[in-house]
């Protein structure tokens, strides 16, 4: 008997030795027959190393697609960043418009030019920021605490403001200018 399936002999275990071009004894469960079909070897994996490729490529593909996306996504949350690093140097040029240092200071139009928002048209994202920057400037309240007598904490109120839900929420109303991925 030369049974082509282990379950038909109740077998725990067999071994077949391959000598590349058969099996010695003359049979093997490689070229088993099943359902009346002849399964060999070489047709499973001519099929394999045919598919290996396009799996490869497949993969490959899927890789880079993936890491551009999370590029794209690291981009924009820099410039989101930036966006908000001009919001609190809008703030705080706010304070003190008397001071030559802050009048003179560049780091507005430094963000203006690394963040690469469209500056023209209607809505422009740095004349938003600049509004709702005053707007909270305005809103700024005195200090409760007595020993600080009424004064405002402009500095503390500019970090809150760069740092809140309302302007995140405002810069990401204007993520349709930003090209994540310029070349």
């Amino acid at each position: 008997m030369q049974p082509n399936c282990p379950s038909k002999f109740e077998a725990m275990g067999h071994a077949t030795l391959w000598t590349g071009g058969m099996a010695i004894g003359g049979h093997d469960y490689f070229n088993a027959k099943r359902n009346g079909k002849s399964y060999s070897l070489e047709v499973t994996m001519k099929k394999t190393f045919l598919i290996m490729p396009f799996m490869c490529i497949l993969l490959y593909i899927g890789g880079c697609k993936v890491s551009k996306k999370q590029a794209n996504v690291s981009v924009l949350n820099e410039k989101r960043q930036w966006a908000k690093e001009y919001a609190l140097c809008s703030c705080l040029s706010l304070i003190n418009k008397q001071d030559t240092a802050l009048q003179n200071d560049i780091s507005k139009t430094v963000y203006v030019e690394i963040t690469d928002y469209n500056r023209s048209g209607t809505r422009n994202i740095y004349k938003a920021i600049d509004s709702l920057a005053y707007k909270t400037f305005l809103s700024i309240e005195p200090s409760q605490i007595a020993d600080y007598e009424g004064r405002k904490p402009y500095m503390k109120s500019c970090i809150e403001f760069s740092q809140s839900k309302q302007l995140d929420s405002l810069i990401r109303s204007y993520d349709f200018q930003i090209q994540a991925d310029p070349h």
